[in-house]
């Protein structure tokens, strides 16, 4: 069930690769046969290469294809029948592999250096990586053949934008011969875009390398052209007599052998590498450009490379250009890069300056200075929520006021301890009050209606979890009803393995129900009456039952269980069983797919980008930013994904906790290695141009013991172009990296330079020459140098270098190199370690030396203040803190510190904030009644100085632990005028009405919900449900004239939307909760922000008990306190 791709393919990669050195290996077989069919002996194979080490090279100077483009081949196919006479059937076939020498798929491109549109220094020679080791040498060529190496049939050569740009006249005359008639075009690299047929017709202007009479080529191949002028082309193609860099004037034909030296095979070992999915030897091909950019500069300047094709160059003639002073190349692939003088900005310097950048994900601590000290005593609170990586957004409360809020992601900049998160049903209990400002942190809340926005749009896990569920539940359910069954008086459930035996003597109860001889005396009057067993009534195995959902409870751990473990399970004598782990086959295949998803996220592979950096200012250009993964923000993302497709029970998740349950057990037993599943904890982001030239960076951390078995990085993928996310399952506060972190350059990907990096005078080529081992057996010493090469412009008698071509000689290079490394200051035998200038010499004697850049135990960021919050998990039991008087002078000032900050975010020119706590103030669960009206205490801030109308969220949640009692209705009703017991002030005149109108002499006056007509000339306000939703209907009423001869009163009546039994089971149906808007509170003190007002409102509730039919009623005052803020500071 492992993936060798996804997030976690390097981890696996390391189990798979732990599989297989525990496996003996395959042992080679002699076993041949001969033409006759018969058994032959065959010789040892080659002893195989020692392996690539990770950080080493190999070069290869070619590798010849399995078949040649352009070459003819013969395959015989031989067949021999014996049944029972022996006949041989023989077919022979001949056929050309097809290749033209004009074009190249550019799939088979790995990169280039430089990239496109990236810059380094004038001396580096650029050159293109190729995913296969054979793409330089897939065509036959016809220029011959070195004595070691084959000709390729591509070249790379870089230009300047003055030696290609084409003036009007010149587009105008070539274009006239081409089939379109109008003037040629050049691309943002200066190349055309023609046929060869366009090309053939130019012939007499120009020179160019497609032949005009050649039946085997197809002229209508498209393909791109570049056009220089003849004395560079027959510069670039020049021979040079030996020891000198002096062009020979007397050749007649382009040299083209020196792009022997130009192409070469690179081993590498890809451990450690970016979006490499195995740890394994890559074996690919790299051509070079023998010439650079140019030797002066003094301003960036943008240089063209070009890889061309060099079918048919050999056949021009020298000088070239023609009438027209131009030659044709037909160019493959090419990218335009700038040049930099020796004083711009080196890929050292970027490494040096991304280790200068590092610090945690949030915004740039330059920015987070301490705020003024005019804020009072909230003037750190920005500042501590800044550095806890949070940021602060526009929120709406559920009463419709527009405020702030806070949220960070899963990466945050510090570390917090992982809490078990309670499972929630909507997510919203998951908010945290922050009590410092009145701000609700939204972290876990946005984690959980993630996961299940996730689950939902994902049809595989859906659907997986469905059937899981179902099989859980079914399976739960059927061995609860058993077991409660087994327990009564009369057991109504007989297993499987009884009815079969019982068979017989069923049929013979039966037989006699059909008495022919009249023996039997029935009393057909009492034929419709059941007899009387002698045992008790059977017990009622409904799911609402009590005892059935406790045993349920139970089962469903034990069944999930089942399911979570894999299907080779062999018990122990001690009865263990083996749990699913991925990389053995699944009992339960839905499981798998639970368990894969939920890991692959944890990976962060598929969570919205927006949901890791919450702010773009916390990942700048050229940083790096390292971050914690916060394990409780995952646990209520992973809560939210499993909270769908439950459609079984209410309240509490048996199945959902059991999962969470199978998956931890999961994280705690250890693998194949010995050691649990690694799971992400820590971790950085590299945002620079470095992931842009080294698309696969090699990063390492090794571990403290060489033998540890695990995984160094556990994912390390580039998200974006200059993006790279890795992740350790290690913390550096821990200790986790006592070796630091290593980041470098990958082998395959190292540049190419002329002479010192940065270091280029032109006038002066200083090469460093470079020990180069081929015999293996040799000990590898590389502490000691070469004698560096010092070549200067005015030898042209010897050299290695064309000044005037700005190009290298060859084959003067390799035999310098070839010479250089026979210096006898080098100990050793160089005669055995060289064969003669190859290809890959010259290589390894022209790469450059990139610095690496390593973390040494990375910092981290530990803050005494800003730490997580979480959500309280209440009990029904237990009675919440509520505010004293005693706090409120402070509580009123950070009231107004949140009104200040939506103010300064949102331009609002007043903002009231209302801060609700709910209490519980019941002792919990009473047997006469359920009293599910214990959150309706109300403790609110109202902004008094302006006539501020507010909306007032009700609260009305049960706190019940059993399912024996249905709601049939619950009443809140609110006193409404303007005495000291009124909650409410007097309602306001509705415009409809004016004095002159009389009040309707009605006691009373219903209506529902939304309709909100106007009685007795008032505006009534508008009440809307935000609990149980369509399993309520709202009911609103006005009296007068409330009880015992009291004030006018406001009714809210909820009452159950079932048209069956009219009532809800209030263990299934909690949440009745209701807002009622537009209404002014009352107050009555004298001291703004410290007096208080205190009212009381009733809740009267109706219930109907079952089973049995009883109903119950009660009446519950409750409390609200009502502290005043003044509205006129608001904003200031």
């Amino acid at each position: 069930m492992t993936s060798s791709t996804g997030p976690r393919r390097l981890v696996f990669s390391k189990l798979r690769s732990l599989n297989s050195s525990q496996k003996p290996p395959k042992e080679w077989t002699k076993t041949a046969l001969n033409n006759d069919g018969q058994p032959k002996d065959v010789d040892d194979p080659p002893p195989p290469s020692s392996p690539v080490s990770a950080g080493n090279l190999r070069l290869y100077s070619w590798s010849t294809p399995g078949l040649i483009g352009g070459t003819t081949y013969d395959a015989t196919i031989i067949q021999r029948i014996t049944c029972p006479e022996s006949e041989t059937l023989q077919s022979k076939k001949t056929f050309t592999v097809k290749s033209t020498g004009w074009d190249l798929d550019p799939a088979l491109v790995h990169s280039v250096y430089p990239p496109q549109g990236h810059a380094d220094y004038s001396n580096v020679l650029p050159h293109i990586l190729f995913n296969n080791a054979e793409v330089p040498w897939l065509n036959a060529e016809n220029g011959g053949k070195d004595t070691t190496d084959t000709l390729p049939w591509i070249g790379l050569l870089v230009f300047t934008a003055d030696e290609l740009t084409m003036s009007s006249t010149l587009k105008d005359t070539l274009g006239s011969c081409t089939s379109s008639k109008g003037p040629l075009i050049q691309s943002p690299t200066l190349a055309v875009n023609m046929t060869l047929d366009d090309l053939r017709n130019m012939d007499n202007l120009i020179s160019q390398p497609v032949s005009v009479g050649d039946t085997t080529i197809e002229y209508d191949t498209a393909v791109q052209a570049i056009f220089l002028p003849g004395s560079l082309f027959d510069s670039l193609f020049a021979s040079y007599a030996k020891g000198s860099v002096a062009p020979l004037s007397n050749i007649s034909q382009p040299d083209i052998t020196k792009f022997v030296y130009m192409s070469h095979v690179r081993q590498v070992n890809t451990t450690g590498m970016a979006n490499k999915d195995k740890n394994e030897v890559g074996t690919f091909s790299v051509t070079l450009s023998p010439r650079c950019g140019p030797l002066t500069l003094s301003t960036p300047t943008v240089a063209y490379a070009h890889l061309v094709s060099l079918s048919g160059v050999n056949r021009m003639v020298i000088p070239t250009g023609k009438s027209q002073d131009l030659t044709a190349l037909v160019s493959l692939y090419s990218w335009s890069y700038t040049c930099l003088p020796t004083s711009g900005l080196s890929v050292g310097n970027i490494l040096d300056n991304l280790g200068r950048s590092i610090q945690p994900l949030r915004n740039p601590d330059s920015l987070l200075k301490p705020p003024p000290s005019t804020l009072g005593v909230n003037s750190t609170w920005v500042l501590d929520r800044m550095l806890a990586g949070y940021t602060v957004a526009r929120y709406r409360t559920p009463t419709g006021e527009p405020t702030v809020a806070l949220q960070r992601s899963l990466l945050v900049p510090t570390s917090n301890s992982s809490s078990d998160m309670p499972s929630s049903d909507f997510g919203t209990d998951l908010a945290v009050l922050d009590k410092s400002v009145g701000a609700l942190d939204l972290t876990f809340q946005l984690a959980w209606e993630l996961g299940r926005t996730l689950a939902m749009a994902d049809r595989a896990f859906a659907a997986a979890l469905t059937r899981l569920r179902t099989s859980i539940h079914v399976q739960s359910l059927a061995q609860a009803k058993v077991s409660v069954d087994q327990k009564s008086t009369s057991p109504s459930f007989v297993a499987k393995g009884a009815v079969c035996p019982a068979l017989p003597g069923m049929a013979a109860t039966l037989g006699n129900l059909d008495d022919v001889n009249g023996t039997v005396k029935l009393d057909f009057s009492q034929r419709w009456r059941k007899p009387s067993t002698g045992t008790g009534s059977r017990a009622s195995l409904s799911f609402k039952v009590q005892a059935v959902r406790d045993q349920y409870v139970s089962q469903v751990d034990l069944v999930t269980s089942s399911h979570a473990q894999a299907s080779s399970t062999n018990p122990s004598s001690q009865g263990s069983i083996e749990a699913y782990n991925e990389l053995n086959s699944p009992a339960y295949p839905d499981y798998a797919v639970l368990l894969s998803w939920c890991m692959d996220k944890w990976f962060l592979s598929g969570i919205p980008f927006v949901n890791l950096i919450v702010d773009p200012a916390f990942l700048p250009k050229e940083s790096i930013r390292t971050f914690y993964v916060d394990q409780t923000w995952f646990k209520s993302f992973m809560d939210g994904a499993l909270s769908i497709t439950e459609h079984f029970t209410r309240g509490d998740d048996a199945i959902r906790t059991a999962l969470k349950k199978s998956f931890d057990n999961y994280l705690k037993t250890p693998l194949q290695n010995g050691h649990p599943p690694q799971v992400p904890q820590w971790g950085f982001f590299i945002r620079s141009e470095v992931i842009i030239k080294f698309s696969d960076l090699r990063i390492s951390a090794p571990w403290t013991e060489p033998t540890d078995t695990r995984a160094e990085v556990l994912r390390m993928d580039t998200i974006d172009r200059d993006l790279l996310l890795v992740l350790f399952d290690r913390t550096p506060d821990a200790g986790g990296f006592p070796q630091g972190i290593t980041l470098q350059p990958p082998e395959h990907q190292l540049s190419f330079v002329l002479g010192t990096v940065g270091y280029f005078k032109g006038d002066e080529v200083v090469v460093e020459w470079k020990k180069v081992y081929t015999d293996s057996t040799l000990n590898q010493d590389y502490s000691t140098q070469l004698t560096p090469g010092h070549y200067p412009r005015t030898n042209t008698s010897s050299g290695v270098f064309d000044f005037a071509a700005r190009c290298l000689c060859f084959p003067h290079f390799a035999l310098a190199a070839q010479a250089a490394l026979g210096d006898p200051s080098w100990p050793g035998n160089p005669a055995t370690n060289l064969s003669g200038p190859t290809a890959g010499l010259t290589g390894a004697q022209l790469l450059a030396d990139v610095p690496k850049l390593v973390l040494e135990q990375p910092k981290f960021d530990v803050l005494s203040s800003g730490q997580t919050r979480l959500p309280p998990q209440i009990s029904p039991s237990t009675t919440q803190t509520t505010i004293t008087d005693g706090t409120m002078e402070n509580g009123v000032e950070d009231v107004q510190f949140a009104a200040q900050l939506a103010v300064q975010m949102y331009n609002r020119s007043t903002a009231a904030v209302i801060v609700v706590t709910e209490t519980d103030p019941d002792s919990g669960y009473n047997e006469s009644y359920p009293a599910i009206s214990s959150g309706t205490q109300l403790v609110s801030y109202v902004p008094v100085s302006q006539g501020f109308l507010v909306d007032v969220h009700v609260s009305l949640k049960s706190n019940a632990i059993c399912s024996n009692w249905r709601l049939v209705e619950a009443t809140v009703s609110f006193p409404v005028g303007n005495s000291a017991n009124d909650v409410f002030a007097a309602f306001p005149l509705s415009s409809d009405f004016t004095n002159s109108k009389p009040t309707p002499s009605l006691s009373s006056y219903k209506w529902d919900y939304p309709v909100k007509p106007n009685f007795s000339g008032l505006r009534l306000p508008t009440v809307r449900s935000v609990g149980g939703s369509g399993r309520w209907n709202l009911d609103t009423f006005y009296l007068p004239t409330g009880d015992n001869d009291s004030g006018p009163e406001f009714l809210v009546r909820v009452w159950a939307n079932n048209d069956c039994t009219s009532d809800w089971d209030i263990f299934e149906v909690r949440d009745l909760s209701f807002i009622i808007e537009g209404v002014q509170l009352n107050w009555w003190g004298t001291t703004i922000g410290v007096d208080t007002t205190t009212f009381t409102v009733v809740v009267t509730e109706i219930y109907n008990s079952w089973p049995g039919g009883g109903s119950n009623m009660t009446r519950n005052p409750q409390t609200v306190v009502v502290h005043a803020l003044d509205a006129s500071l608001i904003g200031k």
